[in-house]
């Protein structure tokens, strides 16, 4: 087998990542994710992909490699899965040893539902467990199943689900110390219709042998916890997949560390992201990003709205601090507390819900609540307990509390009935047409309780830090590593790898479903 890296995904884009690497009769693929810009050519809100269908209308449309051998055997139909590919070029067998993923982000994790349940994922104890916090706690749709599995039965040409039966546990390798309570964790089912299953965790150190390849994990700095860049030894060298990283974030250290040692190894490939290539002002620090929000907070009046990333447990710590530090409670919804709860399993430095005063979880009104939160609930003593936090309180004193609401929490506004405030959109700016929608919806919501928007919102700099990378960053990794070979990903302009490092390397912008050849470099 030659050594050879083939882009899927992830190509001329931002997200999405699919990449195949094939080297000493072993393949790997590095992450499984969803390309949100792909799959939202055709589908949107009310127009989703068929459930009953399988495979059938992501490989029509081109949304999943044409490489039989890697999927669902329950989510394949005959004569139907494999049909609209007949004439793809890039269709051919590929037998998976095992998927390296990088972090928790739906554009790299979003299509490991689709792939046979008993190939091994490697990542971090946190991107493991945010995964199945993520699919206890979320709708059972095709790309839930990131941590577990629910065969699916076929019958007159269609899927069904069975209503009840076993869930069956992905294999997931974790190369950092073991930890009992991440196993009990792992095979706790909230799904009572669906006992999981299967093996549990598997833990090793820092380097695992899969199939032929020595693989590596560097824990880097990104804007969701548990984020790790690959190393893999093939026989022609070492291959360097950097997923998302950024230096401006909290753990810059870790990031430093894995350029210092992947340098180190002077690699034959670097597959490098490259989401903001641009050489402007310098990103916005998290450390600025918390001086700006203590600043405000001192001259703050009346209800506090905070809108940031899901999952970024970052901004959530610095909005905490923030407002702690004024005299303020923190809000979260019931979801951030689950998803808290599980990180805590990985990194115990992340606040426990259920204990910290600072925090309170939002009480909202539910006829009949999910198992996850209604677990929640009974160990937390809702409605009466300390730790949840209702809208007639929030109502009755506004000035005591930020709320961690999301565009989709909106509503409960209407329950609060703020007049006046603040709203921060602590994320990035609007990158397409829904998004931009989007916006508008949100600001007829601020204005409608009289908020005043802060932030992206208000085109101002200041509230938010990018999770990736920028323009010097790249140049000083990517001279650092010193690769023989540059492939970038994650990117819409290849075209400044080239312009920086055409007269350093061999810079490869990939063209999806070619192959690489490694050995020919």
């Amino acid at each position: 087998m030659a050594t050879q890296i083939t882009c899927y995904d992830g190509v001329g884009c931002i997200g999405g990542n699919k990449i195949l690497l094939e080297a000493d009769r072993t393949s790997l693929m590095l992450d499984f994710g969803k390309n949100f810009g792909a799959e939202g050519m055709f589908f949107q809100e009310f127009m989703q992909p068929r459930t009953n269908a399988g495979l059938c209308d992501f490989l029509a449309l081109g949304l999943l490699p044409p490489l039989q051998g890697i999927y669902r055997k329950d989510w394949e139909l005959p004569e139907r899965s494999w049909h609209h590919c007949a004439g793809n070029e890039h269709l051919r067998e590929v037998r998976l040893d095992g998927v390296l993923l990088s972090h928790a982000h739906q554009d790299h994790n979003g299509y490991l539902s689709f792939l046979d349940p008993s190939i091994p994922v490697l990542c971090g104890l946190a991107t493991a467990l945010l995964g199945k916090a993520m699919q206890d706690s979320g709708r059972s749709v095709h790309t839930s199943e990131v941590a577990y599995c629910v065969a699916k039965e076929e019958g007159e040409g269609v899927l069904t689900t069975p209503s009840d039966g076993p869930a069956r546990l992905r294999p997931y390798l974790i190369p950092e110390p073991e930890t009992a309570a991440a196993h009990t964790y792992w095979h706790k089912s909230l799904k009572k219709s669906h006992p999981l299953e299967g093996p549990s965790l598997r833990f090793s150190g820092t380097e695992t042998q899969i199939g032929a390849l020595r693989v590596r994990r560097w824990p880097v700095d990104h804007s969701i916890p548990g984020a790790g860049a690959f190393g893999i030894e093939t026989g022609a060298g070492w291959v360097i997949y950097t997923g998302d990283l950024r230096l401006h974030g909290t753990r810059p250290q870790e990031t430093e560390a894995f350029i210092r040692e992947a340098a180190g190894l002077k690699p034959l490939a670097l597959v490098c992201e490259g989401t903001r290539p641009d050489l402007g002002d310098p990103a916005t620090t998290e450390g600025e990003v918390l001086d700006n929000l203590r600043s405000f907070y001192r001259t703050a009046r009346g209800l506090v709205v905070a809108d940031f990333g899901p999952r970024n447990v970052v901004r959530l710590l610095s909005f905490l601090e923030a407002s702690t530090q004024a005299g303020r409670r923190l809000v979260i919804t019931a979801k951030d507390a689950f998803l808290l709860e599980a990180l805590r399993l990985a990194d115990p430095s992340v606040p426990d819900p259920l204990r910290d005063p600072r925090i309170a979880i939002y009480g909202k009104r539910r006829s009949r609540p999910d198992s996850w939160e209604e677990d929640l609930r009974q160990r937390s003593d809702f409605p009466r307990g300390e730790r949840w936090a209702l809208s007639e309180q929030i109502a009755a004193s506004p000035g005591d509390y930020t709320v961690c609401f999301s565009y989709f929490d909106l509503q409960e506004l209407i329950d609060i009935e703020p007049q006046g405030g603040t709203y921060i959109l602590s994320s990035c700016e609007p990158i397409n047409e829904e998004m931009a929608v989007d916006e508008q919806r949100l600001m007829a919501w601020v204005n409608q309780f009289r908020l005043t928007p802060r932030g992206a919102l208000a085109d101002e700099r200041g509230f938010h830090a990018s999770g990736h990378i920028d323009g010097a960053g790249l140049i000083r990794i990517i001279e650092t590593i010193q690769p023989r070979a540059l492939i970038p990903v994650h990117t819409e302009k290849p075209e400044f790898f080239q312009q920086h490092f055409g007269n350093l390397m061999k810079v490869i912008p990939p063209v999806k479903g070619d192959p690489i050849d490694l050995e020919a470099l």
